[in-house]
């Protein structure tokens, strides 16, 4: 029984001569049960019935995939598999390529990082980026005053090893109630996050899981002179803001209105809320813009 549960193939591997020895055994017994039950029917006047055994190509119909489902089935399949030989080290998201912030940093601090790059979870190092101290989650931070420490209302982390086999590291996701695990090397430095998300989003053939901390769409919230032109936003925020040469935001915000703007009035273009804030006789002086997905 243990050598089984430590070797599960193996010893299905070696029973398969057994279990079609006793199969060969049993199949003239179950032939007399079939033969006997037509009969039987026959006597009975009943309509023929179904074999009481399926036959080698009823078997291979019976698991032949004919629609997506069953294509989608055996992809999921596949990528469980393909698990069992990779490490965290191979799935993890790199630091480089994580937001990270100062052990000292407070809460405006990171909501300006996170305006640049947004992503989910923020670890907090201390003195050193490969020295992970605390991990921030967005949600735990909504209600932090803005000069509060963001580490005060961060979490432990949780430390795993890089050479951890991915299937393990899902078993300790489950016990442990845990989101996000800071991936070591072997000097004892950090060096990647990996989160439940990533597993199961390469188990289910999703999107990149890197995507789940390497987030495209970015928070924005910035106060911006009205005399910025209009390629120098949509270069510096990547956006795609109509322009024309030279046009300034206060000339967009303006095109876009059929009356002179007030103080406080909001316009949303594209995926942008500008916000006004001062004005002048004939212009927007200043404004604040902000992404409407966060």
């Amino acid at each position: 029984m243990f050598a089984a549960r430590r070797h599960p193939e193996q010893a299905a591997m070696f029973c398969v001569p057994l279990m079609f020895f006793v199969a060969k055994m049993l199949t003239p017994i179950t032939w007399t049960f079939d033969q006997f039950s037509h009969i039987l029917h026959k006597w009975m006047g009943k309509e023929k019935e179904v074999p009481l055994f399926l036959s080698r190509e009823e078997v291979r119909l019976a698991f032949e995939e004919k629609d997506s489902k069953g294509d989608e089935f055996n992809a999921t399949v596949n990528q469980i598999f393909q698990l069992k030989n990779m490490t965290a080290g191979q799935l993890m998201t790199s630091l480089a390529n994580v937001p990270m912030a100062n052990s000292s940093a407070t809460f405006e601090e990171v909501r300006h990082l996170l305006s640049v790059h947004y992503a989910p979870i923020v670890p907090i190092y201390h003195r050193f980026p490969h020295n992970i101290v605390a991990i921030a989650q967005i949600r735990d931070l909504l209600s932090v005053t803005q000069d509060k420490r963001v580490i005060d209302s961060a979490h432990s982390p949780w430390f795993v090893a890089q050479n951890t086999s991915v299937l393990a590291l899902l078993e300790q996701f489950k016990r442990n109630n845990q989101s996000t695990a800071v991936i070591l090397e072997a000097s004892g430095h950090a060096v990647g996050l990996l989160t439940l998300d990533q597993i199961l989003a390469t188990i289910f053939g999703k999107e990149s899981s890197s995507q789940v901390l390497e987030e495209s769409t970015r928070y924005i919230e910035r106060t911006l002179s009205g005399e910025m032109r209009v390629a120098v936003f949509n270069q510096q925020f990547e956006a795609n803001l109509p322009d024309q040469e030279n046009r300034t935001l206060s000339d967009l915000i303006l095109s876009q209105l059929d009356h002179f703007p007030v103080k406080e009035e909001s316009i949303c273009i594209n995926e942008f809320a500008f916000t006004v804030d001062e004005l002048t006789l004939r212009s927007v002086k200043t404004l604040t813009v902000r992404t409407m997905r966060y």
